[in-house]
């Protein structure tokens, strides 16, 4: 008996850090993921599963703002804003940003379909995507990129465990806790925190990154210096992206389709613009204009008007909320842009 009780005083011994960093876990949830939250805006400092919050956001909302109207892609999708795309909609219109890191076709199929089982309408949607995440495999190691097991039906508990092994990062807990205690930002801290000032609409799910713009604002020859890095070199030659969409993503876009058509749902599919100007590929753009309907899918890739001007992007992808006003223009027949 005695040999017994040493034994598992050796075990609670060993396991005891693990049973601290999950009592942390569950009472501090760091990563707002356990509980229940109004706002997110809260622990701004902390990377948050961007998947995660908009999927909360919109389960909370939804039977008391009626959403119709939605907006699907990845960070890019940031950049056109509610509050932008609202302007080509009716009146009516109820819109949310349903926009996820990294997201792919896979995320925004199980949206569309968890939207429709729940016998919500969809008027208007606003596709927003890369050129090359797009159709990627979907990521479930990365616990940024992961998506919300009640859309895409996957297991809660691996969620958790993917973030709860976040907290056996010593540089992050490190971070955290320092920061916790003198509210001051280190340079070592940058891998793991963020440093800047953002806010998330809890009505519409509109991000808005405010850090970003005042360095640009105060001067903005030092933010493209100190970023050079982030804008990829460029030939100037045509250069088109591998093809990558396949016969499951095919079935998916066609499920899409099947719903909008129920829906009657006005929509419009944006292949955004990158610094590098690599163009999506010509194969895959043929797909999906054939299951959408080309006068629904917009190509804004490759050598244009909008690529060609380093001071359109935040970085080699992200464009400026301007440009998103000139896409919606050209997809809404209210401009047009000469694409060499």
């Amino acid at each position: 008996m005695k040999d017994l009780l040493a034994y598992f005083k050796k075990v609670l011994f060993f396991l005891m850090p693990f049973l601290v960093l999950l009592a942390i876990y569950i009472i501090i949830d760091p990563f707002m993921v356990i509980f229940k939250y109004s706002d997110y805006n809260r622990k701004p400092h902390i990377p948050k599963n961007r998947d995660y919050v908009s999927s909360e956001v919109y389960l909370m909302n939804r039977e008391a703002h009626n959403y119709d109207s939605y907006i699907f892609g990845s960070s890019t999708a940031l950049f056109i804003r509610p509050s932008i795309w609202i302007s080509y909609l009716p009146d009516s219109a109820k819109v949310f940003s349903f926009d996820a890191s990294r997201e792919n076709i896979v995320g925004i199929w199980s949206k569309i379909m968890y939207i429709d089982r729940m016998h919500d309408p969809i008027s208007n949607a606003l596709f927003v995507i890369d050129y090359n995440y797009a159709f990627e495999r979907l990521d479930r190691e990365n616990v940024l990129f992961v998506k919300h097991p009640r859309f895409l039906q996957s297991s809660w508990a691996d969620f958790q465990y993917l973030n709860l092994m976040r907290l056996f990062n010593v540089n992050f807990i490190r971070s955290l806790t320092i920061y916790g205690l003198t509210k001051e930002f280190k340079p070592f801290m940058s891998e793991y925190l963020l440093n800047e000032k953002s806010c998330i609409d809890q009505v519409t799910n509109e991000y808005i990154n405010f850090s970003i713009q005042e360095e640009l604002d105060s001067d903005s020859l030092r933010y493209y210096e100190i970023r050079r890095d982030r804008f990829p070199e460029r030939t100037g030659h045509k250069c088109e992206y591998k093809q990558q969409i396949t016969n499951d993503q095919i079935e998916m876009l066609k499920d899409i389709a099947r719903v909008f058509v129920k829906h009657g749902t006005n929509f419009r599919f944006i292949i955004s613009p990158n610094y590098q100007q690599i163009s999506f590929n010509k194969t895959d753009l043929e797909i999906l204009e054939t299951i959408l309907g080309k006068e629904n899918v917009f190509d804004f890739t490759g050598i244009n008007v909008i690529s060609e001007q380093m001071s359109n992007f935040y970085d080699g992808l992200h464009f400026k909320p301007g440009v998103g006003i000139k896409m919606l223009d050209i997809a809404y027949n209210c401009n047009s842009m000469e694409t060499e």
